[in-house]
């Protein structure tokens, strides 16, 4: 809270726009939900609006999107995205949007609130789905996947295990800060390092060596190349990239297609396992 005394106003509490900044009957602001409209034509980015408050929900934040998106329109903006973390509340705005996340009838468009025959696409931030598939593997501990094996967050932790008792790396990142990482769940490299081909090929060496507490990491192979492979898809972002990190292109459009469709069929068969094997 922030007192004037030249005004005699308090500052401090929610504001989403319809109310005096000091108004006494409104809580505590602790929060600010920010929309930052991005450049897909050009080279800049620009805070639009802002909200003070002290938690927000999905009602609300539909409606937030709804009047920033029309405003934009009115300027001559035509938003073509919105893009926003994949927590339960930003998931549940997007359906109320007009999205469907269910695998079986997935929707990933929404209405435009003023151009109806145009649609905006709905997209989850690639770095944070990242952190949330590995938080949940670690909360989990294991994922079950059918006709591969079973993934289990124990072979992460053997792999790095090994390689401090050896003092050698098997050509990964892997350190004690990717295994305790709760202290710092919003560092991206530390998800992205575990969840990646490097760190499944070292499994898969120390399997095919016959080390006893790899025996069945199969599965946690398979789903650490598969994350690793979408996120360079979604992550794609240098005109020099190659591969899978390429740009999208007419020429690369089609290959990508393919293999995200084979990724969404196995995320569809993939489920989890509540507590330890």
């Amino acid at each position: 809270m922030d007192y004037d005394k030249n005004t005699g106003k308090v500052y401090g509490f929610t504001n989403i726009g319809n109310g005096a900044l000091d108004d006494d009957q409104q809580p505590q602001a602790s929060k600010v939900l920010l929309v930052l409209a991005v450049g897909i034509n050009g080279s800049w980015r620009l805070p639009v609006a802002y909200y003070l408050t002290d938690g927000t929900n999905a009602e609300l934040q539909a409606s937030l999107l709804n009047t920033v998106i029309s405003k934009l329109w009115e300027n001559g903006c035509c938003v073509v995205s919105v893009t926003m973390d994949g927590l339960a509340a930003n998931q549940k705005t997007f359906q109320l949007l007009g999205c469907s996340l269910d695998p079986d009838n997935l929707v990933s468009l929404f209405p435009h609130p003023v151009y109806k025959d145009f649609s905006v696409a709905a997209i989850f931030d690639a770095c944070h789905m990242m952190k949330l598939a590995r938080n949940a593997l670690c909360e989990y501990q294991i994922f079950k996947i059918p006709n591969v094996g079973r993934a289990k967050w124990q072979h992460i932790e053997c792999l790095q295990n090994m390689q401090s008792s050896q003092g050698l790396t098997l050509a990964n990142k892997l350190t004690a800060s990717h295994i305790r990482f709760k202290t710092q769940k919003m560092k991206v490299r530390l998800a992205v390092q575990v969840l990646s081909s490097s760190c499944a090929r070292a499994l898969e060496y120390l399997r095919t060596s016959g080390y006893n507490d790899f025996t069945d990491s199969e599965g946690t192979e398979a789903f650490l190349c598969k994350l690793d492979l979408l996120f360079d898809i979604l992550n794609s972002r240098s005109v020099h990239g190659k591969g899978y990190k390429a740009v999208l292109s007419s020429v690369k459009i089609q290959m990508k297609i393919a293999v995200l469709r084979r990724l969404f069929c196995y995320s569809c068969r993939t489920r989890l396992v509540s507590g330890l094997y």
